[in-house]
C-alpha cells in the first residue's frame, strides 16, 4: 500500500482502505502493518491448493523492519485458510462513478501463523493480509498485513491503525 493508504498527517488508515479492510475482516481494534512486494503469486496458489498436514505450504511473509527504528525483520509464514480475489473498481476524474474495475484483482488472504496453527494450544494467531497488485502486469506489489491473538471487540467504527513497533507489538 501506499502513503495515500493513511490519512495525512496519522497512523490511521484512510477511510476508503479502513472501510475496505473491514469488509474483507480485518479487527478495528488491532493493528495492521505494510509490506513489501516480496512474495509472489505463485506462493499463495502453492500455500492454497498443496498444502497437506504433514507437508503445511505458506506463504512467506516478511515485515522488514528500518534500519532508523531499531525494529528487526519478523518471519511471519501464513498457513492459508481462505483466498478472495477483490476486483477494485477505477474512475477516470475521482469525482466520477467507476467506469469498470482494474483488469487483475487484488487478493485478501486469511489465515493462520503457521507455527501456532499446529501448536496444542488454544491459543491460535489469526492473520489477514491484502495484497496490491500492479495491475497491468500483475505481480504483488505491496500489501497490508495483521495478526490477531484475541478479537479485540473494538467498536466497528474505531478506525484501522498503522503499528509502529513491527508485529512485536501483537505477538
Amino acid at each position: 500500500m501506499t502513503e495515500s493508504e493513511q490519512a495525512p498527517g496519522s497512523h490511521e488508515a484512510n477511510e476508503k482502505t479502513d472501510k475496505q479492510l473491514k469488509q474483507l475482516g480485518f479487527d478495528p481494534g488491532i493493528p495492521i502493518f505494510e509490506m513489501g512486494g516480496e512474495i509472489n503469486l505463485e506462493e499463495v496458489q502453492r500455500a492454497t491448493f498443496e498444502s497437506t498436514y504433514s507437508r503445511p505450504a505458506v506463504v512467506p511473509f516478511i515485515y522488514r523492519g528500518s534500519q532508523n527504528s531499531g525494529i528487526e525483520n519478523w518471519a511471519l509464514p501464513m498457513l492459508v485458510e481462505l483466498v478472495q480475489a477483490v476486483y477494485t473498481p477505477f474512475t477516470i476524474r475521482s469525482t466520477e462513478t467507476p467506469v469498470g474495475c482494474w483488469e487483475r484483482p487484488s487478493w485478501y488472504l486469511r489465515g493462520f501463523l503457521s507455527k501456532s496453527a499446529f501448536d496444542p494450544y488454544p491459543e491460535t494467531l489469526r492473520m489477514h493480509a491484502y495484497l496490491d497488485v500492479n495491475p497491468d502486469e500483475g505481480g504483488i506489489e505491496t500489501g497490508i498485513l495483521q495478526l490477531v491473538r484475541n478479537p479485540s471487540g473494538a467498536d466497528p467504527q474505531t478506525r484501522l491503525v498503522f503499528g509502529q513497533l513491527g508485529p512485536g507489538e501483537v505477538v
